[in-house]
């Protein structure tokens, strides 16, 4: 079991993380924000672009990966928002980053820098926006109105390879932006991932 996280409170600027924060995992679905967000700064809307984020959709995901250069994305995306401890992986579920990134990456699409001015509102309303299996984790833990505002992008994959799942959950509030990632033994469910993303809000927000 690996369990790391990071908490940026928007307010005031401060940043609280876990111990092992720099310690980069593969990303899965994660990365898809990104992707959504680089392919509207650089050539604007595709009718693709929402059930990749809203449903995760892998084969158009894949597509606008090609489309973007592959692994040149991420490269971008790690200059652009400024990470430290991320890096192209063998695919796009492989991309490697760290709980401080992923917050570092959610700001980024927070403030515009991701996805630019004409289409930072759009992309966070489609964060917003998701729905069926990757719906889970840190919104759960709230209700109503404080749910709806709060935008979300999840991976999870299970590794046979490895054994392992790997679970991870982004949020963007107004407030706030959290960071939970996760790799558990392949034998326990998804929802044991999700659970312990929802369970870290009663100790960080």
């Amino acid at each position: 079991m690996w369990i790391s996280w990071a908490f940026f409170d928007r307010r005031d600027g401060t940043l609280r993380a876990a111990e092992n924060a720099g310690e980069p995992t593969m990303t899965a679905s994660m990365v898809k924000a990104w992707l959504v967000a680089d392919y509207l700064a650089s050539h604007g809307w595709d009718e693709r672009l929402s059930t990749i984020i809203r449903d995760s959709a892998n084969e158009p995901a894949w597509e606008i990966y090609a489309l973007l250069g592959r692994e040149k994305s991420i490269e971008r995306m790690i200059s652009v928002c400024g990470l430290t401890d991320s890096a192209p992986g063998e695919d796009l579920s492989m991309t490697l980053m760290s709980a401080r990134d992923t917050v570092r990456l959610g700001r980024c699409l927070a403030d515009g820098t991701a996805a630019g001015p004409r289409w930072t509102s759009w992309l966070l309303d489609e964060m917003r926006a998701v729905r069926g299996t990757g719906d889970f984790g840190i919104r759960e833990a709230f209700a109503g109105p404080d749910r709806e505002r709060i935008a979300i992008k999840n991976g999870w994959d299970k590794r046979q390879a490895l054994g392992e799942w790997n679970v991870n959950c982004l949020a963007v509030a107004p407030a706030w932006i959290m960071a939970a990632l996760t790799r558990y033994p392949s034998s326990l469910p998804l929802a044991h991932g999700a659970q312990i993303c929802r369970n870290l809000v009663s100790e960080l927000v």
